[in-house]
């Protein structure tokens, strides 16, 4: 990061099924030390490859993939969130974008 290089973590750890939810595939707290680490912002990104790109499945449909990128979570707000709020924030944004990209509806 001192470099300017940016580092990207799916909060899941994986590639989540189209139409799964929270509670099949949780979010997991270990990035959050690393962004309290390295005083880091974190950019909350959702997308609905999952519609094209099914997992565990070789076979890729053609299609276009939307990558959406949210307002920042400044390191200045983080760091006055517990663990519990900071990843509650970043769910409900990344879960309602998601829904929105994939055309269904997200309920808290």
């Amino acid at each position: 990061m001192k470099e300017g290089h940016h580092i990207v973590i799916f909060p899941q750890g994986t590639r989540v099924p189209y139409n799964s939810t929270t509670e099949e595939y949780p979010y997991k707290t270990g990035f959050i030390g690393l962004v309290k680490e390295l005083q880091a912002d974190i950019i909350p990104m959702a997308l609905n490859s999952g519609k094209l790109w099914k997992k565990k499945q070789f076979i890729k449909h053609s299609g276009t993939i939307t990558m959406e990128f949210m307002d920042p979570i400044k390191y200045e707000e983080i760091e006055k969130m517990s663990k519990e709020e900071l990843l509650s924030k970043l769910k409900d944004i990344i879960e309602k974008k998601s829904m929105e990209l994939n055309n269904l509806s997200w309920q808290k």
